[in-house]
């Protein structure tokens, strides 16, 4: 249900504000009529006193007139309470209008009731929010009405009282304190709700800012992907039609045999590119699934889907990851990121040194997060190419026909499960690949075991 904002809950008015937030659960109208119910109260707590203070002070009053606004003001302020926000809010302003036109009639012109115009008029653009203005158009026209029938009557429609000049400045007093104290309130209400629609709309504009700017690259992304993939698979089919026609007419066996293998590589590089495009569609289409993943071993199975690649038997492959060390996480993203970084090690070997390395360890876990490092000794990426090996397509090197997907799925799946990647290389001595990967369903069974050292330690 979301929680309270601190700055509209109040000790005294707190079951209050409790029970319009949870019946608004949005800051501007809680905030509104929070307000309009303190105001309700303000006045109620106002009328009683300065009423007083005049009776005091000798100066005749209504007192069915002081009852019925007691009576209006409580019982809006009550009706607020249980919801009834629009009609506690016509019921108020209806009877200030009508309030304002009988005592500015009885007492005339020379006590400035008038200024009571300040509260209502600014009471009728607070009150009402963006769905209602045609409430507060009737009620600003209503007012309009009355001050022209005022003026028309001269403020003598029902003028039966005559105060002494000492009773007149009491009154004066008295209608300088509320309407002021009053107006001064829905001043800054207002002042305050524009610059937080100001705010609001501010960001709102990044944020459709950033949205578009995402939306063009996944549109240039697109354009790319359509017609680099469309070339790219057309081209392995090219070559395998090729190769058939000329086996047609080769009746040598070991020619035969020799343009197989070229159609065996042919199709393998038709099936990487599939797979990558699946891979991207599985990524960008499919929900995250959390689930506990015991990392070592989904490494070690990760390298063994891969015993296939010819370069596997050539690396001498070092996983120096714990036993104990469970992230919850999506597996499905976190093999494609392994199988693809792995891959990209294996390929890109450095035919010239006598060993070939891979190494995959445990950098630093802590209860939300590990670091894998993954090392190789390969030929590297030059310098110029670091910065465009995330994007689609992109080949760093001519030496190995795959479909430059690879690293933009892995950038792409990171980022899916919240986790970061950083690629570091010099060419010409390897790569070194550091991604970060986030808990996503952090237990409290496994929070209490922080002290171990490790991500998560397996419970059993």
């Amino acid at each position: 249900m979301g929680s309270q904002p601190k700055n509209i809950s109040g000790k005294l008015f707190a079951p209050v504000d409790r029970k319009i937030w949870t019946r608004t659960l949005n800051y501007v109208d809680c905030r509104r009529d929070s307000i309009i119910f303190r105001i309700f109260i303000y006045v109620s707590f106002v009328l009683i006193v300065s009423n007083s203070v005049q009776y005091y002070v000798g100066i005749p009053k209504n007192f069915w007139m002081v009852g019925s606004q007691l009576m209006v003001f409580v019982l809006s302020a009550f009706l607020l309470y249980k919801g009834k926000d629009l009609l506690a809010k016509n019921l108020v302003l209806i009877f200030m209008n009508i309030t304002f036109f009988y005592s500015s009639s009885t007492f005339g012109r020379e006590i400035p009731s008038y200024l009571y115009l300040l509260p209502i008029v600014l009471g009728t653009l607070f009150f009402f929010k963006s769905g209602q203005m045609k409430y507060s158009l009737a009620l600003l026209s209503l007012t309009f009405i009355n001050l022209l029938a005022l003026e028309y009557t001269d403020y003598s429609l029902f003028k039966t009282i005559t105060l002494s000049p000492a009773q007149l400045n009491v009154r004066i007093i008295s209608n300088l304190i509320i309407s002021i104290s009053l107006g001064v309130i829905l001043m800054r209400e207002l002042i305050f709700m524009h610059r937080y629609n100001q705010r609001r709309l501010k960001r709102l504009n990044l944020k459709l800012k950033r949205k578009n700017e995402k939306l063009k690259k996944i549109n240039r992304e697109l354009d790319s992907f359509v017609y680099r993939s469309s070339h790219d698979l057309r081209s392995p089919l090219t070559s395998i039609m090729g190769i058939i026609n000329i086996i047609k007419s080769e009746s040598d066996v070991d020619k035969v045999q020799e343009y197989m293998t070229f159609q065996e590589r042919s199709v393998k590089k038709l099936d990487t590119l599939i797979q990558d495009i699946l891979n991207i569609s599985r990524n960008a289409r499919l929900e995250i699934t959390v689930e506990p993943i015991h990392l070592k071993p989904f490494i070690l199975s990760c390298l063994d889907t891969l015993s296939f690649m010819e370069e596997h038997e050539k690396m001498n492959i070092t996983v120096n990851v714990p036993e104990s060390l469970v992230c919850y996480s999506d597996s499905n993203r976190l093999r494609v990121i392994f199988l693809n970084l792995f891959s990209n090690a294996m390929r890109y070997y450095d035919s010239t040194k006598v060993q070939h390395e891979l190494t995959v360890q445990l950098i630093s876990p802590d209860a939300d997060r590990a670091q894998i490092l993954i090392t190789d000794n390969g030929i590297g990426i030059r310098t110029e190419h670091m910065n465009k090996v995330f994007d689609m397509f992109y080949r760093a090197t001519d030496r190995n026909n795959g479909s430059g997907l690879g690293l933009y799925i892995v950038r792409e799946a990171i980022n899916k499960i919240e986790g970061k990647i950083e690629l570091t290389s010099v060419y010409g001595e390897g790569t070194s690949v550091l991604i970060t990967i986030v808990n996503l369903g952090l237990m409290e069974s496994v929070t209490d075991r922080k002290s171990s050292g490790m991500l998560f330690v397996n419970p059993s």
